[in-house]
């Protein structure tokens, strides 16, 4: 995961997908905007008030490269799970979970694609047309992927494209998120002083994909980030940061075309960077995670305002409940928010503050936590637990969120139900890395019902 984010970093851009390190605004280095890009007044934006906001805090206690393969899909996997090492001919129809195995060669290609299917344990090509599967998006329940303007089927089939007017107005479409209907284009819109892997500012900006192609600029003060915006299930929303008139970090909500605004959350004080967002299928609930602490030196001196948190909005009733985690750091900025596939469970992944590596809670950090018993964490699990002593990147195997599927410092491990067990199909991802090495897993959804599903 980490060296996912390094990858994403010195191939994108703008470096995609890091964190904005602003906590103030000045506006006046704000450049103008583009007059063919709608501005929504910031003056009309207004608070959600389904129902008074209800603030409660929480706080747990701890316990106790790719080179393609030779045929288009490699089963290394038998009746009895046992490895025959030999790849099967032809192709095998995905079930699911899926996950987009993204790798890189010292050689050209220096990055190629392939789908894992954790139910058939196999690996299927998938060739993009464009040098960087970095920053793909899984739509129509896992049938479909975005990457950079283009929409592909599970056999690689290009099916569909952003119009070319966006293509050529916007240029680079890595970091734009597509609507679930593909209707709207959510963007990135970066400005102020540029540096390695950040712009100071990043604003959203909408636009339409039906002619005459008209845009948006839904934010004016450069408080979002530029992965962390997200739609709802049925497009009729973006979730993002931004800041308010007094330059503290909020949540807000906007119809696609700005029209309808809404500041969902009254955050106090300086805080650092919103670094997930997630909604859950149902859309009933969206997640959050805040890094506190962006900047230290050693040797580092804990304190409890250095912590970073999770908090999730119920935008049926209005209600805002916070849950803290001793120590911890903040959630990874991809796949660190998971929801369960009835939106009753959330699972956290993230790391620690720099706490001593001989800390119980140093490093990184799974927790579970169950939005209808007051979102308090009933279960963890930290670095220290796992095989290996290091818990490099996860992702669920169940849409209960009861599995997971994760990669230690010594291999590949399922986890249920507390116990860790050795992958079956960690040969074949071991044989991948023969001659090239992963960067990374860009996990599907958690309601994909198999390939014939997407046929139909």
């Amino acid at each position: 995961m980490q060296s996912l984010k390094v990858a994403r970093a010195i191939y994108s851009l703008i470096g995609l997908l890091l964190a904005c390190v602003a906590c103030s605004v000045d506006t006046t280095q704000l450049p103008a905007i583009d007059e063919s890009t709608h501005v929504v007044d910031a003056s009309a934006v207004s608070e959600a008030q389904p129902s008074p906001v209800v603030e409660q805090t929480h706080r747990v206690t701890l316990t106790a490269t790719v080179q393609n393969p030779t045929s288009s899909v490699q089963q290394l996997a038998t009746a009895t799970g046992e490895s025959t090492g030999t790849p099967s001919p032809g192709l095998v129809e995905l079930t699911g979970p899926l996950a987009l195995l993204v790798a890189e060669s010292a050689q050209p290609p220096y990055f190629s694609a392939s789908i894992f299917d954790f139910g058939t344990v196999s690996i299927q090509d998938f060739v993009f047309q464009d040098d960087r599967p970095i920053a793909a998006q899984w739509l129509g329940d896992g049938c479909q992927l975005y990457l950079n303007g283009d929409v592909y089927d599970l056999d690689g089939n290009m099916v569909w494209q952003v119009p070319l007017p966006i293509k050529t107005r916007l240029g680079s479409l890595y970091t734009a998120r597509l609507s679930p209907q593909k209707n709207w284009l959510a963007s990135p819109i970066f400005s102020g002083p540029e540096t390695f892997d950040s712009n100071e500012f990043v604003d959203v900006e909408t636009a339409s994909l039906l002619s005459p192609f008209p845009s948006y600029r839904l934010t004016q003060r450069g408080g979002a980030e530029s992965g962390t915006f997200v739609w709802s299930p049925d497009e009729q929303w973006v979730y993002y940061s931004d800041y308010d008139a007094n330059g503290t970090l909020q949540i807000f909500r906007a119809s696609p075309d700005g029209h309808i605004q809404e500041q969902l959350t009254k955050h106090e004080g300086v805080l650092g960077t919103v670094d997930s967002l997630a909604i859950s299928p149902n859309g009933q609930y969206l997640a959050y995670g805040i890094t506190n602490l962006l900047f230290t030196t050693a040797p580092y001196q804990y304190e409890e305002s250095d912590e970073g948190w999770v908090s999730i909005i119920d935008l049926d009733e209005g209600s805002i409940t916070q849950i803290s985690l001793p120590k911890f750091g903040g959630v990874f900025d991809e796949d660190g928010l998971w929801w369960s596939a009835t939106g009753s469970e959330l699972l956290v992944f993230g790391d620690s503050l720099p706490i001593s590596p001989t800390d119980p809670l140093h490093g990184n950090q799974i927790h579970w936590i169950r939005v209808d018993e007051g979102a308090v964490p009933f279960h963890s699990v930290y670095d220290v637990e796992v095989p290996g002593g290091s818990i490099e990147w996860v992702m669920p195997f169940s849409t209960d969120l009861n599995t997971l599927f994760l990669k230690t410092r010594t291999g590949y491990f399922l986890l249920e139900e507390g116990i860790f067990s050795p992958y079956q199909g960690a040969e074949l991802l071991e044989e991948v890395e023969t001659n090239n090495r992963i960067i990374g897993f860009i996990p599907g959804p958690i309601n994909f019902h198999g390939e014939a599903v997407c046929q139909k």
